[in-house]
């Protein structure tokens, strides 16, 4: 059973570490800072995204972030983050995430769509002094 909910004392410096990881994914998948994005992710670290081949390890998330689309302006929004730590060095996490889009050649200001919604199921790792994602499954609501 998970203790989703206010983190108990003394987890309240992890809760707020691993809320930073999940803000600074979406911040870091959106301005294509890749470098900064593989250090969120445990040196083998996975990442599971629906209809996709699993990506293990930071090798194999960093090809896939090289083969990204950086034409589009995206901006990843995530909410209602929940963590449970669960020990000295392991927490989960739970969060939101919608994703705005617009495409290349739309004009200047022109607003962000809703592109989809979903969620993060997020296994997290306190590696070298700082929490990392040890797993990320990423899970469509809607598309």
């Amino acid at each position: 059973m998970h203790n989703w909910g206010i983190p108990e004392r003394g987890d309240a410096a992890a809760d707020a570490a691993i809320r930073e990881v999940v803000i600074g994914y979406c911040r870091c998948v959106d301005t294509f800072d890749d470098d900064v994005l593989l250090e969120l992710f445990a040196q083998q670290g996975e990442w599971h995204r629906p209809g996709q081949a699993p990506l293990k390890g930071r090798a194999e998330i960093a090809g896939f972030l090289r083969g990204r689309d950086r034409t589009v302006t995206m901006r990843h929004i995530a909410s209602n983050i929940i963590v449970d730590v669960q020990g000295a060095d392991r927490a989960r996490a739970i969060s939101y995430w919608t994703v705005l889009k617009a495409v290349a050649g739309a004009p200047e200001g022109q607003a962000l769509l809703p592109f989809a919604m979903g969620e993060y199921h997020d296994d997290f790792l306190l590696e070298q002094g700082r929490w990392r994602i040890a797993r990320r499954e990423t899970k469509y609501v809607f598309r």
